[in-house]
């Protein structure tokens, strides 16, 4: 196994971290999110619920791509995706824009999980897939800690849009890196074809 596969795991990991962070970021500047829009609870609660409804929508289709898409295409695309709250500064005044962003979001999170156990099967030892998927949960769960610690504070001095932003612009970092540093395994790209796909579960 190559050890190149420590550098596939830290791409997965630095692209969960700002998942973490633009999943939990609406939570706590929802006060200012409904103040600026003038909505109720059951309005700003969508910024949340709609994220979770598309990654529960895509996560079953998402898998059938598995080995007819090339994992790096599919996980560039996720990262883009979910890249789409650094928009969040931009058409200030529409709720509606807002919920678009949230659910591209969504759709690029329910991707990224759904890559990451045929992407680890290719490159890691089996002894090795519970470790790779654990260090990318923690960093998702970081990411999400992270976001509930200093959401409030940088809103406060800066605004809840350019905070939304800022989140959304350390996801599409990663995402650069992983287009620059990201790959299959070309030994064992097998490992991810359809009639492996059962292997995932092992995870």
């Amino acid at each position: 196994f190559s050890p190149y596969r420590f550098v596939i795991i830290g791409l997965m990991a630095l692209l969960l971290f700002p998942g973490g962070l633009n999943l939990f970021a609406v939570g706590p500047v929802t006060p200012f999110v409904m103040e600026s829009f003038g909505i109720g609870n059951g309005q700003a609660s969508l910024l949340t619920s709609v994220v979770f409804l598309a990654q529960g929508i895509l996560t079953v289709p998402a898998s059938f791509l598995m080995g007819r898409v090339s994992l790096k295409i599919l996980i560039s695309i996720a990262g883009l995706l979910g890249s789409a709250p650094v928009l969040s500064i931009l058409f200030t005044d529409h709720f509606t824009f807002l919920i678009l962003l949230r659910i591209s979001y969504g759709l690029g999170f329910a991707i990224l999980f759904s890559t990451m156990g045929p992407l680890f099967i290719q490159w890691c030892n089996p002894r090795e897939l519970t470790l790779a998927n654990g260090i990318c949960i923690l960093s998702a769960s970081i990411g999400i800690a992270t976001a509930g610690f200093i959401s409030v504070p940088l809103s406060e001095e800066i605004g809840w849009r350019i905070t939304l932003s800022f989140f959304g612009a350390s996801s599409l970092v990663a995402s650069i890196i992983w287009l620059i540093y990201g790959k299959e395994n070309p030994s064992s790209t097998e490992a991810s074809t359809p009639n492996n796909l059962k292997n995932i579960w092992s995870i």
